[in-house]
């Protein structure tokens, strides 16, 4: 975990997501006890609206399964089911209270998990002149992946941010 590595001096998050917390999934355990036995992993597809998905968005399909974006010759919009056992487990507002260092957090009003990316972020122990915000407004969440401008808008921020902390 960054915030408890002493060679991590900054950090830097952008449209993330910020799980809190629940009860771990009994099919990613029967998942993980299947690989455990046979090395057989069960999947799933990674994004999809049809079947259990671990994506079921409309806007992950549009994303995932478009070959001029993501579905590339090497990519399987496909995922191993036991990953749903530590997923839905995991609660990020833990690390909140431990998280002193520099941050900027980068999020778009249209992307996912606003909610708890804002919770984390009042939740951070670091202090306010240490700790920004951005919105980038205009855009879905998956665009934040490859559309150019933000990501030139984006490279702009963390590259200020990281310029002033390390």
């Amino acid at each position: 975990m960054a915030v408890q590595n002493d060679k991590v001096k900054a950090t830097g998050f952008v449209v993330g997501l910020f799980p809190r917390g629940g009860a771990p999934s009994q099919e990613g355990i029967t998942a993980r006890k299947l690989y455990d036995e046979t090395g057989e992993a069960r999947v799933i597809q990674a994004a999809s609206v049809t079947e259990d998905a671990a994506m079921p968005m409309q806007i992950a399909v549009d994303y995932y399964c478009d070959p001029d974006r993501a579905l590339v010759s090497n990519y399987r919009n496909e995922v191993a089911l036991m990953y749903r056992e530590k997923w839905q487990e995991y609660d990020s507002m833990l690390v909140a209270p431990k998280h002193s260092l520099p941050l900027c957090m980068i999020h778009g009003k249209q992307s996912f998990a606003v909610e708890s990316g804002m919770a984390f972020y009042d939740s951070v122990a670091t202090s306010s002149e240490n700790k920004s915000l951005h919105w980038i407004n205009s855009l879905p969440h998956t665009d934040f992946y490859d559309n150019p401008d933000a990501i030139k808008e984006i490279g702009g921020i963390l590259s200020g941010h990281f310029h002033a902390h390390l």
